[in-house]
């Protein structure tokens, strides 16, 4: 009997965590597989919703029926979600245009990330899920480089949905690189040429995710070192801080001298430059949008705006209009302009502490490290852009730090 539980669990870990990886890469392989058919003049919706249905069909097929109670618990997640969104949809007409805007988002969180994320809670250990990243980690800079520079991907998508094709494959490098799991040199290279291309293409909020990611990863080493290499490695940090002051504008010269020719013109290393770049000041940009909604939430009183809240709050004050992408771009002023003082202060204080208590895990079960990739692949980008209800990945980001109380000792079925 406790080889067939045994059997059952290791059957559980490896196709939840293969769900896994193939779900967090889904943008690779969309976005570089349609690169590919773009260049030749094919469509690329036939490629993507091949993409997602196989994804769909092996979670539906080989996961869902892996356990009775995951199922039950999957079941109730999704009547949770339905009934919320059919009560917002009634009962707050404004949302409705946001609803129809993001019907492919949603429709895709229903069906693969929310499922994926029910099932990642039962997990006991995501090393399987690590060493399925470890060939993404490879494979990531070869398809970025081919797709920017064969396959011209700028002329098909922005640079967001480009820094989402790069993002997972970069952390993962460097995690491996990190924890010397493999040759270290390989993996060093993969995460400076995923670096390279967030620069010359990507957006700031994976950039900052990807820096952000290299150094939880060194407070965690570093904590773990004892007091010697504690004063050697700060000392050498202080060294190069100290040495990025006083050489500042020799740096910047220098970057732009080697991104020049390759033909880059870098968003990131431009607002890097003019000292810009946790502002935006243009037209409807995100200083002037988070004007707007701290005169919302000023305003707001005990009020809730329920899903798309911010969407509807922002439409009201100004004048740009009610489109698609007209959201706040930061998670918590998101929280609060859709769920009100209460409701959304309790959820931003619960998403913080809990990423905090993630840091105090036994490492045993790479459960710290998951919560570390994710908060880097997910959160951090939320708080400067993207929208929560829009991105599938957030719900995994939820299930692993729901998973920071929930250890179980066995998966029950």
């Amino acid at each position: 009997m406790e080889q067939v539980v045994s059997l059952r669990e290791k059957t559980y870990e490896y196709r939840v965590s293969k769900l896994l990886v193939m779900v967090v890469s889904i943008p690779l392989f969309t976005n570089a597989v349609g690169s590919a058919l773009a260049y030749v003049g094919l469509s690329t919706q036939i490629s993507t919703l091949i993409i997602y249905l196989l994804v769909f069909i092996y979670g539906f097929f080989k996961v869902i029926p892996l356990s009775r109670r995951k199922l039950g618990q999957l079941f109730s997640a999704l009547c949770v979600t339905g009934i919320t969104m059919a009560l917002n949809y009634y009962f707050v007409p404004e949302s409705r245009i946001y609803f129809k805007a993001n019907s492919m988002e949603l429709t895709l969180m229903v069906l693969i990330f929310i499922p994926t994320a029910v099932y990642v809670v039962g997990l006991k250990s995501f090393e399987l899920f690590f060493e399925g990243m470890r060939k993404i980690a490879l494979i990531t800079p070869i398809l970025a480089l081919i797709s920017y520079y064969f396959f011209h991907i700028y002329n098909l998508i922005n640079y967001m949905v480009f820094s989402m094709m790069v993002l997972p494959g970069c952390l993962a490098a460097y995690y491996f690189f990190s924890k010397n799991k493999g040759n270290r040199i390989i993996y060093l290279i993969s995460y400076l040429v995923n670096l390279y291309m967030l620069i010359i293409y990507g957006g700031r909020a994976a950039f900052l995710a990807a820096v952000v990611y290299v150094l939880l990863l060194e407070v965690e080493k570093y904590l773990e070192q004892d007091n010697t290499k504690k004063v050697i490695i700060f000392s050498l940090l202080s060294a190069l801080l100290i040495l990025a002051v006083v050489f500042g504008d020799q740096l910047q010269t220098a970057l732009l001298s080697i991104l020049k020719p390759f033909g880059a013109s870098s968003r990131v290393v431009e607002t890097i430059i003019k000292g810009r770049f946790f502002e935006s000041n243009e037209v409807g940009g995100r200083s002037t949008i988070y004007a707007f909604a701290n005169e919302c939430l000023s305003n707001m009183n005990l009020s809730i705006g329920g899903l798309f809240g911010d969407r509807i709050a922002l439409s009201r004050y100004m004048s740009v209009g009610v489109y698609k992408t007209n959201y706040v771009h930061n998670f918590y002023y998101e929280v609060l302009l859709s769920y009100g003082w209460v409701v959304g202060t309790t959820i931003a204080a619960w998403v913080t502490l809990k990423s905090v208590f993630a840091f105090f895990l036994p490492e045993n079960t790479n459960h710290r490290e998951f919560v570390i990739y994710m908060l880097c692949l997910e959160f951090v980008r939320l708080l400067v852009s993207g929208s929560y209800l829009i991105e599938g990945p957030f719900c995994i980001f939820v299930a692993s730090l729901i998973m920071t109380k929930i250890r179980k000792h066995r998966i029950e079925r």
